[in-house]
């Protein structure tokens, strides 16, 4: 997957949900983006997605803020793998399986819905 669509996949599976506010997305370099997505409730989801590479498999994590503090967020990286941090105790790092864009929005609608 590249860049362009991680982007057009997630914008098109938050386009259902109503507690999004608006969507932004920047380039970081030529193989990563940064997103911001705001939510009501004065909520944010940050998101970026590395593209893989020679050396690197890709990376992208999904971060869901409240007053500039990490809630809760699913992961994937090199050190770690896929991972979620739960609502519970964000500083976690609990194990999952690898999952779509679309699987991850559908995740993070369950436990948004929880905080609405």
């Amino acid at each position: 997957m590249d860049i362009q669509q991680f982007e057009l996949e997630l914008r098109e599976s938050l386009s259902i949900y109503d507690y999004v506010e608006s969507i932004s997305f920047f380039k970081v370099n030529e193989v990563s983006i940064k997103g911001k997505i705001s939510l009501k409730k004065s909520y944010r989801l940050e998101v970026r997605f590395t593209e893989m590479d020679r050396k690197y498999n890709f990376s992208l994590s999904f971060t869901l803020l409240f007053s500039n503090e990490r809630i809760w967020g699913l992961d994937k990286d090199s050190r770690t793998g896929w991972h979620v941090h739960p609502l519970e105790n964000p500083k976690l790092h609990q194990p999952i399986e690898p999952k779509s864009v679309k699987e991850i929005v559908k995740t993070f609608d369950i436990v948004f819905k929880k905080l609405l």
